[in-house]
C-alpha cells in the first residue's frame, strides 16, 4: 500500500500494481499502469494512457484533460461503469456485450458487467478504447 504522486515528467511513466491513491498530472510521455489504485486521478497528460483494470475500488478512477489516447484493458470479472464527457476524440469498445451509448453531444456511457464503481473521463481530446485485459 502506497500513495503516489507523479507530476511533470517529460518521458514515459510505468507504474506497477499499487493499492494506494495514485495522482498523475502534467506529464508529456506515455503512461502505463498495471492497475489503478484507490481513488486514482490522471489529469493533463499528453501521451497515451494505458491502464489494466482487474479491479476498481469504490472511489473509481478519474481521467481529465488528457490529450492522448486512453486505453482501458478490462478483466473479464470486472463490473464497472464508464462515463465519458466533453470528449473531442472517439470512443470504442472491443469488449463483447459492452457498447458505448451516446447520451449528449460529446458524452457517452457504458456498463461493464453488472455495473459498479465508475471510470470518469472528462474533457479529453484523444480517443477512449475499452479492450480485453490479457495477462
Amino acid at each position: 500500500y502506497v500513495d503516489l504522486s507523479v507530476n511533470g515528467v517529460s518521458g514515459p511513466v510505468n507504474i506497477g500494481e499499487i493499492d494506494g491513491a495514485l495522482r498523475i498530472s502534467g506529464n508529456s510521455g506515455n503512461i502505463n499502469l498495471a492497475q489503478s489504485g484507490r481513488g486514482s486521478s490522471i489529469s493533463g497528460n499528453s501521451g497515451t494512457t494505458t491502464i489494466n483494470l482487474r479491479r476498481l475500488y469504490a472511489g473509481g478512477l478519474w481521467l481529465s484533460g488528457n490529450s492522448g489516447a486512453i486505453k482501458l484493458y478490462i478483466a473479464a470479472e470486472l463490473n464497472a461503469v464508464v462515463k465519458v464527457s466533453g470528449i473531442s476524440g472517439s470512443v470504442s469498445s472491443e469488449l463483447p456485450d459492452v457498447k458505448f451509448k451516446k447520451i449528449g453531444a460529446s458524452d457517452y456511457y457504458a456498463r461493464i458487467g453488472s455495473g459498479g464503481p465508475t471510470v470518469n473521463v472528462h474533457g479529453s481530446s484523444g480517443s477512449v478504447l475499452l479492450g480485453r485485459y490479457l495477462e
